[in-house]
Order: C-alpha cells, then sequence, then structure tokens
C-alpha cells in the first residue's frame, strides 16, 4: 500500500536576469567505485581517477558539501564550487576512492544508514574506517537508519504510525552517528540524503522542520538558494564518462520558478499526462528541449510568454524522471538543467526493506 501523495506544485525562486549566471553549484554521487558491483550503482577505479583529473585540469573548487550549500543560501560567490558525495558507505570507497581524494586534498561527503554498518553488511565500510574519513575531514551524513523506501507504508500502517517512523528513521540514525563518529560537525549534521532518491513533499516539510538540507538523485545544478530538493548527478554506469561528468560541471539551474507536476506518488492510471513549468521571464522557451531518463524526446509546448507544458509518456512502474534543459548561448557544452521525479507504483504494493 502506498503512501497517500498530494499534487506536485511548487513555487520555486524567481530569479532575475543576473541569476541565470550566476551563483550556483553542482553536487556529484557515487556509489561504488569498483568493477565487480552493480554495473547501475558503480564506477571504476580508472573512470573515478579520470573524473578528478577532470575537475583539477578545468579548475572547479571541490567543497565540502555543507559549505557550498551554507554558501548558496548566503548568497556567496561560488563560482566553479563542485562537492563529491557517496551514498552507502561501501567498502570501495574507502580502500580506493578515499586514497585518490586524500592525495589532493580533496573534501568529500559519505551518506551512511548506521544499521548497515551495525549489522557489518557484505562491502559495507566499518565504524573504525568511517573515523578514519571523519578524522581526514570527510563529512558522514545521514541517509536514514534503515535504507527503506521512505515513501512507503508498512503493510496495515497508518498515517500517523508512518510519521512516527519516519520520525525515528532520521533522528535515530543522527544519534547512532553522532555517538560513533562524534567529531562530526555542526554543517554535516544538517545533511539528509534520500534512500533510493525517493520521497514526497510530507518528507520534504518534515526534514525542512528538522533543519536538513534534502539531497535527492535527480540531475541538475545548485540554484542560490537553495531549493527544497537538493540535485545531485548519479555518476555511474553508462553515465560515468568524462563527458557525461564534463556536461554536469558545466550545468545551470534552469529558472523554474513553478511546477505543476500532478500527483509525485501515483499508479500508471493515476500518473499526470503533462507536465508544466513556469519559467522565468525572458527567458529563450522555445531553446528548452525535456527528455525521459532513457532519452526518449518529449513534446514541448509553448503556452504563454513564460510557461511550457511537456507532454509525458504512459508511466510503468518505477522511479521515472523527465529532464528538461536549455543550452547556454555562450558557453558551448553547458546547459541548464531541471529534473522532475515520480514514483509510480503497482496499486496493491507494500513496502519492503531496500538494499
Amino acid at each position: 500500500m502506498t503512501l497517500k501523495n498530494w499534487p506536485v506544485v511548487l513555487c520555486l525562486l524567481v530569479f532575475s536576469k543576473l541569476a541565470l549566471a550566476a551563483d550556483h553549484g553542482v553536487i556529484l554521487l557515487y556509489h561504488h567505485v569498483d568493477t565487480d558491483t552493480p554495473t547501475s550503482t558503480s564506477i571504476s577505479p580508472a573512470d573515478f581517477n579520470a573524473h578528478l583529473q577532470l575537475i583539477d585540469e578545468r579548475g572547479y573548487r571541490v567543497k565540502p558539501l555543507s559549505q557550498l550549500l551554507t554558501e548558496l543560501d548566503s548568497g556567496g560567490t561560488a563560482d566553479k564550487a563542485v562537492a563529491i558525495t557517496f551514498d552507502d558507505a561501501y567498502i570501495s570507497v574507502y580502500q580506493t576512492a578515499f586514497p585518490l581524494l586524500k592525495k589532493r586534498g580533496w573534501p568529500f561527503t559519505v551518506f551512511v544508514n548506521a544499521q548497515s554498518v551495525d549489522e557489518q553488511q557484505t562491502l559495507q565500510m566499518s565504524w573504525d574506517q568511517l573515523r578514519e574519513l571523519a578524522d581526514y575531514g570527510a563529512e558522514i551524513g545521514n541517509h536514514s537508519l534503515t535504507h527503506a523506501h521512505l515513501v512507503r507504508y508498512l503493510q496495515n500502517e497508518t498515517h500517523s504510525e508512518w510519521l512516527a517512523r519516519m520520525d525515528h528513521e532520521v533522528i535515530e540514525n543522527e544519534r547512532r552517528l553522532n555517538r560513533e563518529i562524534p567529531q562530526r560537525s555542526k554543517g554535516e549534521k544538517r545533511l539528509f540524503a534520500y534512500p533510493f532518491g525517493e520521497y514526497n513533499p510530507e518528507l520534504l516539510s518534515l526534514l525542512k522542520q528538522k533543519g536538513y538540507y534534502s539531497i535527492v538523485q535527480q540531475s541538475g545544478a545548485v540554484a542560490s538558494p537553495t531549493q527544497d530538493a537538493i540535485p545531485r548527478f548519479p555518476l555511474a554506469g553508462n553515465w560515468a564518462k568524462r563527458e557525461r561528468l564534463n556536461t554536469a560541471l558545466q550545468s545551470r539551474p534552469l529558472p523554474v520558478i513553478r511546477v505543476d507536476a500532478g500527483a509525485m506518488i501515483a499508479t500508471p492510471e493515476q500518473a499526470a499526462s503533462v507536465l508544466t513549468l513556469t519559467i522565468a521571464p525572458d527567458f529563450n522557451l522555445a531553446s528548452i528541449g525535456c527528455y525521459t531518463a532513457s532519452g526518449t524526446k518529449l513534446a514541448v509546448n509553448i503556452l504563454g510568454k513564460n510557461q511550457i507544458e511537456i507532454t509525458l509518456p504512459h508511466w510503468t512502474p518505477g522511479r521515472q524522471k523527465v529532464n528538461c534543459t536549455a543550452p547556454v548561448g555562450n558557453e558551448p557544452g553547458a546547459y541548464y538543467w531541471y529534473s522532475q521525479l515520480w514514483i509510480i507504483e503497482e496499486k496493491k504494493h507494500v513496502a519492503n526493506r531496500g538494499s
């Protein structure tokens, strides 16, 4: 049984002309740095090292994630700023990525769910290894206690019980992280990444009330000030090549000021048939192209001087995304970027523990 959801109608920051090319940052997302782990969440050590070389060659400034977000919220300059993040605290991050990052003196963030570390699950780091990362200066962020599909009810679970469980997922994991890694800073205690990148408006509100930045898995640059759902570029499998990284690093936030996306969590029959985006005035709407995650181009209709309507496909169950991009006129290879998520589920799907 899925969680009742609300239509996604978001009013975002109103971008001025100046903000179209002003403060922004890019967050990179990795999981495994290995060749013997699932391709969909893995990058080879050679490709990861090539990523670091490209970041260095292009003169990007690698910052702690908490610092990058704080700067963006305070209006500080974040030109060519990038943060490197890892989800799930896999052992390959400690064995392979950490030495490469340490050699360059670069900061990074690892999002941890304590239960997996406590249970010493296969391919997980230990608490001692995480403490070593923290001693170096790596940030340790909250990734929920159990790495569950947070948007789902358990069988026969009421809404109030779900809310209490969500509170426990966040607070208990934070308590465990603080106990095992007491050197964590105030800034990193405000970072929360959703397992599987799954969230809904109520979870965003809950985390915001608790003072967290909500970190998701949709592509795009981070605007100043930050969005409620802060995007990251996943870099794994077919999306782990240098060309993809170069596109990510050059991205800009598409100046979206309102989103009408229908229900974020829905069955195929309930899912919205169109996505409507209201864009900041004076943006060239004709330059915007929208695509499914698999690359299928979608029809884009201009409704007015600052609004477009994207015709959506008939979604099948799973996490479904649409990416809308537009070229940055004076920067070849650079794009404005916006990504929208839907979670399409079967009518009687029952939650189970994620991995």
